[in-house]
């Protein structure tokens, strides 16, 4: 039966504790750290039992072989004799890359942990050779592993300023520590006092920040204001281009009224009857519908019943009857259908010009 101490980092310890009961299985003390009692100190119970123990096993993973704790331990047990056992526990240890004291060493695979495993345990244990008196004198005790945590702290509270690349390079190492849930809440609040001290530059400042949650959003921009709706437009007024009824009625009376007084006075140069007057109010009244009051319209129909009225003049009139007869007759006859074709020529000018 041997006594065993073993060495192993505090996150592999439900490993750890599996290990030990094997170990246990096959009649031998394993001892873990976690019996220590309260009133002891800590560090000179863990030497007092390496120099107890008969093998020391230094269970293999990525952070106990970064362990100063475990590393002191290991240095400790080889400079007092003792018989060391490395275990191979967790995935990532490159064997390759041990240590020296360590590389030398035959080591048992643990990692899955089953009935092979336990079987390699128990002949690593079967060829432990007897063990040896502590030397006389002992070596001397190494001296209790620091936290490194601890330092920082000690640090940041007697270092008076930090230059930029000491503040860069403490930021850094406790930003990993961030990830380590064994070190992960002394390391923020290592943070928040980094984060207190005057000199800290302003980017790394705004690091720590982020880090911990706790930088600032950006202050909110003010919106611009909404684009205020255009007023609407005033309707445009719409002119009709066609003459309303009043209009045509108004003047087809005037046309109506200017027939019958010219029709009337020619007649009555030639001593005709005024019933004769009926057919150049006629005229004019139809003139004076289509066209309607337009300006253009109008002069259209007065213009067409003066050439109606002179080119009738100047083919009927010969001596002087025949001139006051052709006289009368283009008043009665020629000057309103001229006043009727002259107002629709009218409203066909009117309208080609409004559609350019």
């Amino acid at each position: 039966m041997w006594n065993v101490f073993i060495s192993y980092d505090r996150q592999s310890r439900d490993l750890t504790e599996t290990l030990a009961e094997d170990i246990r299985e096959l009649g031998h003390v394993a001892w873990l750290d976690r019996e220590l009692t309260g009133g002891h100190p800590w560090w000179e119970r863990i030497l007092a039992q390496i120099r107890a123990s008969d093998v020391f096993i230094y269970v293999l993973t990525p952070r106990s072989l970064d362990s100063d704790a475990c590393q002191r331990e290991h240095g400790y047990a080889t400079a007092l004799g003792k018989t060391v056992i490395p275990i191979l526990a967790a995935e990532g240890v490159s064997t390759n890359l041990l240590p020296p004291a360590l590389a030398q060493l035959q080591f048992v695979d643990y990692r899955s942990r089953d009935r092979a495993a336990a079987f390699r345990l128990s002949r690593a244990f079967g060829a432990v050779p007897p063990p040896v008196p502590l030397p006389n004198p002992l070596p001397d005790a190494p001296e209790a592993p620091v936290s490194y945590l601890g330092g920082v702290a000690h640090r940041l509270a007697a270092t008076p300023v930090l230059s930029q690349e000491e503040q860069s390079v403490l930021f850094i190492d406790l930003k990993g520590r961030l990830r380590d849930p064994e070190t992960a809440e002394d390391a923020r609040s290592l943070l928040k006092q980094f984060r207190r001290r005057p000199e800290l530059l302003a980017a790394i400042a705004f690091e720590i920040d982020e880090v911990l949650g706790t930088a600032k959003p950006p202050a909110p921009q003010p919106m611009p204001p909404a684009p205020q709706p255009m007023p609407p437009a005033p309707p445009i007024p719409v002119t009709s281009s066609k003459p309303t009824w009043r209009e045509r009625l108004v003047a087809g009376l005037v046309g109506a009224a200017l027939g019958s007084v010219t029709g009337g006075v020619a007649l009555h140069s030639k001593g005709a009857p005024y019933s004769f007057a009926l057919v150049p109010a006629a005229g004019g009244a139809v003139a004076g519908v289509i066209g309607g009051t337009h300006r253009k319209a109008a002069l259209f129909a007065l213009v067409g019943a003066l050439v109606g009225w002179i080119a009738l003049y100047l083919s009927l009139g010969g001596d002087a009857a025949g001139e006051l007869g052709a006289f009368a007759g283009g008043a009665v006859f020629a000057a309103p259908l001229g006043a009727i074709l002259g107002a629709i020529a009218g409203v066909i000018y009117r309208s080609v010009t409004r559609k350019r």
